[in-house]
């Protein structure tokens, strides 16, 4: 929405103008992001929302975004309740919550409620196709865009979940390595029985945020080997990784997976606690073992 009101090109969204583009990066002029410091959105981020929409306005339309706005706490909250109630012409205020009723009654009275459902797979093709087309339309130097979003892989529209964002992610060639990488630093840590001795996966985990993402992957590659052993490749989002997960569905039970699976959730939550990467491969190595 933000960007079919600030897009310069067209009324759907080109995707590839100034304004789209700085949305698209979160850096838009016009748009103020709000996430929670910490566990709670303060008393200071409130200001800065009535510092924001105290400037002179340079677009017909401003949005400021909280996002996990059940995290308001009770000062922030009313600071912002009457602007909440009577906002300045053009602008629009969301709401972001995965728990409606954990927000502030007072707050919520002065909301109108939109419940999101993720975008269908045909959802995602023929809105893409429809971003490439205008794309294409509005820039001769993108005369290849249309064919470059309309060849997006079915797998990765199903594994984008109703996100176009996930979509464009999964789309890049930096992501592509990094899942290859991940794939196999998985096999390694649970098959090769000389992987404490070698070094290229201790220089891969020094880089924090591959560490970091590693994991997740993690659990969706061994949910999807689960979900093959069940016959179910509709359920599968890397589908890409085939090669994996019919190599660890050949080697392991459901049991063994389900373990695996735990002791992968297990370090994650660990990671909120800052942790050597080198031990803690060496850690989940040897617990793989016993």
């Amino acid at each position: 929405m933000m960007q079919q009101a600030l897009c310069a090109n067209s009324p759907i969204t080109c995707g590839d103008c100034s304004h789209c583009l700085r949305i698209a990066k979160g850096q838009h002029e016009s748009v103020l992001w709000i996430s929670p410091q910490t566990e709670q959105i303060k008393i200071d981020q409130a200001r800065q929302v009535l510092d924001f929409l105290s400037l002179q306005s340079l677009t017909k339309k401003r949005f400021v975004v909280l996002e996990r706005a059940e995290a308001l706490n009770q000062q922030a909250a009313n600071s912002l309740l009457k602007i909440l109630e009577e906002p300045p012409a053009g602008t629009v205020f969301f709401l972001l919550t995965t728990n409606p009723a954990a927000l502030l009654p007072t707050i919520r009275s002065r909301c109108l409620m939109l419940r999101f459902r993720p975008l269908t797979v045909e959802q995602l093709r023929s809105n893409n196709l429809n971003r490439g087309s205008s794309s294409s339309a509005n820039a001769s130097s993108n005369s290849n865009s249309d064919s470059n979003h309309s060849s997006i892989p079915d797998w990765i529209l199903q594994a984008s979940r109703g996100s176009f964002s996930r979509m464009a992610q999964l789309s890049s060639s930096e992501t592509q390595a990094f899942r290859s990488a991940a794939s196999s630093l998985l096999l390694a840590s649970l098959l090769d029985e000389n992987f404490l001795t070698v070094a290229e996966w201790r220089i891969q985990v020094k880089d924090r945020e591959f560490f970091r993402e590693v994991w997740p992957f993690w659990m969706e590659l061994l949910r999807d080997t689960i979900a093959f052993k069940w016959q179910r490749s509709d359920l599968l989002t890397c589908p890409d990784q085939m090669t994996t997960i019919e190599r660890l569905a050949a080697i392991y039970s459901e049991l063994d997976l389900d373990d695996i699976l735990l002791r992968v959730v297990q370090t994650a939550r660990d990671l909120s606690i800052p942790r050597d990467p080198q031990l803690v491969m060496e850690q989940f190595f040897v617990e793989n073992r016993t």
